[in-house]
């Protein structure tokens, strides 16, 4: 009788744990169709979705739904960047505020924190060495729970590429974002289902920072790489054009 009911409460779990996942992976996708699909109704979009949350977000658990809430906010920030800098900060911050009410925050939620601290940089010039030195902490915190988290080391590399060279910044980019790279093929591959966000980022700074230190060749590479991936992505249809 014991041995069934163990049994039952691990199928009961696994059944959870699948759910979850596939929950995460359909909330992920309305968020990124948003971002994709019409440029000019992003902001008014993301905030329906904020007011009226996917029904997979509202089953989900606490974690769940607190990640993806500031997962939100912080495309809603990068909405805002280009036109209201102080509605980007707002934004940043309600995410992080958010993030920071998961009791167990785990390598994506990390990974998510330190991308939000490293990005208010851009709105806060002021704070910029404790904002970096805190993305740093926690890209690295994201690294002690999961050593193949594609999304901290966007996060590393994102960072040392926007690094000021003078305070060495630009020293380890490629290792950086070549890790991330491999982690993210490594993660399509697998069966576990969590965030998926961040890969054609890298395509898109690993070929500006080719660019950069005029390896031309590699910089067309990694461009041509990510637009067969991201056909439509901004940034890297953008860096297509300097090379034209």
């Amino acid at each position: 009788m014991r041995s069934k009911m163990i049994l039952s409460l691990l199928l009961l779990s696994f059944s959870l744990s699948i759910s979850a996942q596939f929950e995460t992976a359909i909330v992920e996708k309305k968020i990124e169709d948003i971002w994709s699909e019409n440029k000019s109704e992003r902001i008014t979009k993301l905030k329906e979705l904020l007011i009226e949350l996917p029904p997979e977000l509202r089953t989900a658990y606490s974690s769940e739904k607190d990640y993806w809430q500031a997962y939100i906010h912080y495309k809603l920030g990068l909405s805002y960047l280009s036109k209201d800098k102080d509605k980007a900060k707002e934004s940043f911050h309600n995410a992080i505020e958010i993030l920071e009410q998961i009791e167990r925050p785990n390598s994506e939620s990390y990974a998510l924190g330190g991308t939000l601290s490293s990005t208010l940089i851009s709105v806060s010039s002021d704070k910029a060495f404790g904002l970096s030195q805190d993305a740093n902490k926690q890209f690295q915190k994201s690294l002690e729970l999961s050593k193949n988290n594609p999304r901290a080391y966007l996060g590393l590399g994102k960072s040392d590429f926007y690094k000021p060279a003078q305070y060495g910044g630009g020293e380890r980019v490629e290792e950086y974002l070549k890790k991330a790279l491999s982690y993210y093929k490594e993660e399509e591959k697998s069966n576990e289902q969590g965030p998926t966000w961040g890969k054609e980022e890298v395509y898109y700074l690993l070929s500006a920072f080719y660019n950069r230190i005029e390896r031309i060749r590699d910089a067309k590479f990694h461009n041509s790489l990510g637009l067969k991936e991201f056909p439509q992505n901004e940034l890297l249809l953008i860096q297509k054009e300097k090379f034209n």
